[in-house]
Order: structure tokens, then C-alpha cells, then sequence
């Protein structure tokens, strides 16, 4: 019952934001995640920073974060913004193969796009 105000509120910040903002605020999740197993990658996993798949995928999620502030999104169609998390499972499927053996579970990850592309609503012609 108290949650009420609060989805309300996030609901009108969010829909304030600029088309770039709203992109980079969807990427930011997965991003930080990316960004983590890569600084720790090093230390925990030292033979995956030589896997080409893992870091063509890390450097893949760090474009796409970088098109999301970098690209005039106002300026395309409302549907274009859908080509980030399209994107990201891509770039999930370099990072998760890269590092199958280190880390397995990798692939949950594919979530954070998935709910972006469900609840954009474009897919079903909703929005």
C-alpha cells in the first residue's frame, strides 16, 4: 500500500529524463556488474583476461554504456534505443563464453536486457 507513492514517483522522474539519460539509467545496472567482474578478473580469475571472447565482451558492454551517453537518442526514432539491450546479449554471449569455465552462471545476467526489452512495451506495439 505504501509502495504506491513510491512507483508513482519513480514513474514521473523517470519520465522526465532525456531519451540518453533514460538509456544510460537502463545500461547502469549491467554495467556496474560488467565492470566489477572485470576489475576482479584479474585476481580471482587470472586466466580469463587472456580469453579474447571474455574481453571483447567486457569491451563491447563498455560501448555500448558509452553509445547509451554518447549518441543523440532524441534525435532517432523512439524504437532505436531497443538496439542497446538487443546489443547486450550479444555482448552477454562474448562474455559468458569467454568465461564458461570460471564463472558458470554467467548467463543470468541476460535478465537486465530482457526485462529492458519486455517492459519497453515496442515489442509488442504497446508503446
Amino acid at each position: 500500500m505504501s509502495e504506491q507513492p513510491f512507483f508513482r514517483a519513480a514513474a514521473r522522474f523517470f519520465r522526465k529524463l532525456t531519451p540518453r539519460a533514460r538509456l544510460a539509467v537502463c545500461e547502469l545496472p549491467l554495467t556496474l556488474i560488467i565492470a566489477g567482474l572485470a576489475i576482479a578478473a584479474p585476481t580471482l580469475w587470472p586466466g580469463l583476461i587472456q580469453n579474447w571472447l571474455f574481453v571483447t565482451g567486457v569491451l563491447l558492454h563498455g560501448v555500448l554504456f558509452l553509445s547509451c551517453l554518447l549518441v543523440p537518442w532524441e534525435r532517432l526514432a523512439p524504437s532505436a534505443g531497443l538496439a542497446i539491450p538487443i546489443l547486450d546479449l550479444v555482448a552477454l554471449w562474448f562474455t559468458r563464453n569467454g568465461a564458461l569455465s570460471a564463472i558458470p552462471g554467467l548467463i543470468t545476467l541476460a535478465i537486465f536486457p530482457l526485462i529492458w526489452l519486455s517492459a519497453s512495451g515496442m515489442l509488442s506495439g504497446q508503446a
